[in-house]
């Protein structure tokens, strides 16, 4: 896939899904979920402050990709701090604290908001 997120932007979050299914059957195996897609479509929706995509790719995609992901998590979760979504970094920010309690970013960020 060249541009996972035009894919991504002109057909759907299944799409890409579709396409990743349909590599397993060419294959004859079930893979896991490249992280460099992921990380391509995270990225390019926060670049273009599509924040609602950025987070639907995160929760359809998040348990399915190979590798860790915290660093996506953490990028998410600054973007949305940045666009004022509060309730959104929230959620991803303790997100990164389940993974990493001693993930200063996160902490003190929740912290400052006085949130536990």
């Amino acid at each position: 896939m060249r541009d996972p997120y035009e894919v991504y932007n002109t057909f759907g979050v299944d799409a890409i899904e579709r396409f990743h299914n349909q590599g397993n059957e060419r294959y004859g195996f079930e893979r896991d979920f490249p992280v460099t897609t992921f990380g391509t479509l995270i990225a390019e929706a926060i670049y273009r402050e599509n924040f609602d995509g950025a987070i639907e790719v995160m929760d359809k995609f998040h348990d399915s990709v190979d590798s860790p992901i915290i660093y996506y998590v953490e990028l998410l979760s600054n973007a949305l701090r940045d666009a004022d979504r509060r309730d959104d970094a929230v959620r991803y920010y303790r997100e990164i604290l389940i993974g990493n309690l001693e993930n200063q970013n996160a902490r003190e960020t929740l912290n400052g908001w006085g949130v536990e």
